[in-house]
């Protein structure tokens, strides 16, 4: 994953490898990287090629999104970039990990 500032906007970039072949995903902005990943902010759709290896980028306020719900008195809201199934959010297959220093 790649996220390069464009100004007001941001471009994300992923790729994933080792998925079912010919199958959509979709990258979401989640609030947590463990079940049951709280509020979903959809980004992207992910198609696989034959392979199961697919390459997605989107472009949006990026930055804006993963402050949403944060306040100037509380630390900022980290988010996470989950890979869900289409039709089915909790069938995640890609979560964004936590650092080991934050476990």
């Amino acid at each position: 994953m790649a996220v390069n500032s464009l100004g007001i906007l941001d471009l994300i970039q992923i790729a994933a490898h080792g998925l079912a072949s010919k199958t959509q995903y979709r990258v979401y902005l989640a609030d947590s990287n463990r079940p049951p990943f709280g509020a979903l902010e959809p980004l992207a759709l992910l198609k696989t090629n034959p392979d199961g290896a697919g390459i997605v980028q989107a472009i949006g306020p990026l930055k804006r999104l993963a402050q949403r719900g944060s306040t100037a008195l509380l630390a900022p809201l980290r988010r996470f970039l989950i890979v869900a199934d289409s039709h089915d959010t909790s069938q995640v297959v890609l979560r964004e990990a936590t650092p080991s220093a934050e476990r």
